[in-house]
């Protein structure tokens, strides 16, 4: 998956900042990435009947309109009802904090199938691109 993004005719993972990141992002779109959607967002749960979707595999297979008949939804507005998206169950320390994992967060589990790896990634991709543009999202 390794490419040359630098321009300089090799690709070099290890010095080339440019190569790296361009790596990553040829990896990502090999897997599935879809620019411009979603990664993950917060859940809203509401009853009990929620409990046995987070036994799911990490891949996506209900959709927000699904997912509402078990009590599930997401905390931000607007999300598209045909988008697809699986509940996560995330240790908080003080209780479990419910979040959904849509198509993307499931391209991050292709490299390292751990959900807790997945979330960190998203939520560093998220500071650094707050960072870079002075908070703006």
């Amino acid at each position: 998956y390794a490419v040359d993004f630098d321009g300089d005719g090799r690709a070099d993972l290890m010095h080339s900042r440019a190569d790296a990141i361009g790596s990553v992002a040829n990896y990502f779109h090999k897997h599935g990435w879809k620019p411009g959607e979603a990664v993950s967002s917060r859940a809203r749960v509401e009853g009990s009947m929620y409990a046995w979707l987070a036994n799911l595999r990490t891949k996506p297979v209900l959709t927000m309109k699904q997912l509402e008949h078990y009590g599930i939804s997401a905390v931000e507005e607007g999300r598209p009802p045909e988008l697809r998206a699986n509940l996560l169950t995330l240790d908080a320390g003080d209780g479990p904090d419910y979040r959904l994992g849509h198509d993307n967060f499931y391209v991050i589990t292709r490299y390292n199938n751990s959900r807790k790896y997945a979330m960190a990634v998203y939520e560093l991709s998220e500071m650094i691109r707050e960072r870079y543009n002075g908070g703006v999202q």
